[in-house]
């Protein structure tokens, strides 16, 4: 009777070892079936438009190592919060970390390694992938005259290297302002230039007047159908080193805009937008 409840003792131990280890096994199994699913997504992304997900990317890193981070990096991707603190040490760490896009898609082939580049998958899933809207598509060169004519410049400027076309689709809430907001409107285009770090922010909430640091006309978000007026405000500055677009880059956002009567003009947050490189 003595030696009973110790032979019960270690039956139940060697069943909750057992019960523990299939837990562990069932959640790291979870875990890589995610990190494959995500795998895939992102490899769709990379090669249906390499070019349009890389200047996205360098808009985020651009935002990320900016001192004037906290205006600039929104949306802030959430796995980085650490109880309602931004963990940017963590997340410069392993933006840092990722290779060229072009090893990342030869990476995403091996099942086998994913687990090994798990932060770097989550953080390149949660911006390319995530953050779905508005999407960038890149404008092929020989029409790039023909989208810049919508400005209806008069003056020579330099063309652009790069044009990526900015949109939502079409159910969107910004879409549905812009269509109510258009109705029986003169709408025209024009340009904005801004520092390279603020277009992140501008690409997921559209213009803002706090990122307009020159308020010489007053307050207010400024555009001019004049490319080369708003180059002097598209400020350069270093994005992602192993883009494949460049390392140090300097944007300016072509929007469509509405010629309100009242003399207010409302910029169109996303659709038909363009980025010009």
């Amino acid at each position: 009777m003595d030696g009973e409840p110790e032979a019960l003792s270690d039956t139940a131990t060697n069943c909750n070892l057992a019960s523990a280890s299939e837990t562990l096994s069932d959640n790291n199994q979870a875990k890589l079936d995610s990190l494959e699913k995500k795998a895939v997504h992102l490899r769709l992304v990379l090669e249906k438009d390499f070019k349009a997900a890389d200047i996205k990317w360098s808009l985020f890193v651009a935002a990320a190592f900016s001192f004037r981070y906290e205006s600039c990096l929104r949306p802030f991707p959430p796995a980085f919060l650490k109880n309602g603190v931004k963990d940017m040490d963590e997340l410069l760490s392993v933006i840092t970390d990722v290779p060229a896009l072009d090893l990342v898609l030869q990476q995403l082939d091996n099942l086998d390694n994913l687990s090994n580049i798990s932060d770097i998958i989550d953080l390149l899933f949660y911006v390319l992938v995530r953050l779905k809207e508005p999407t960038l598509k890149t404008v092929p060169t020989e029409v790039h005259d023909s989208v810049l004519a919508n400005a209806h410049s008069t003056l020579s400027a330099p063309k652009p290297q790069y044009i990526f076309q900015v949109s939502s689709s079409c159910k969107s809430t910004g879409e549905t302002k812009w269509k109510e907001l258009s109705k029986n409107h003169h709408i025209f285009y024009a340009y904005h230039g801004n520092r390279l770090e603020n277009f992140y922010t501008i690409l997921n909430f559209g213009l803002q007047q706090h990122l307009n640091k020159n308020t010489l006309l007053g307050n207010g978000v400024y555009l001019s159908p004049e490319l080369n007026i708003s180059l002097p405000y598209s400020h350069g500055g270093f994005g992602w080193g192993a883009s494949c677009i460049g390392g140090h880059l300097s944007c300016i956002a072509m929007c469509e805009v509405i010629d309100a009567p009242e003399g207010i003009n409302y910029q169109k947050p996303v659709s038909n937008e363009g980025i010009l490189l």
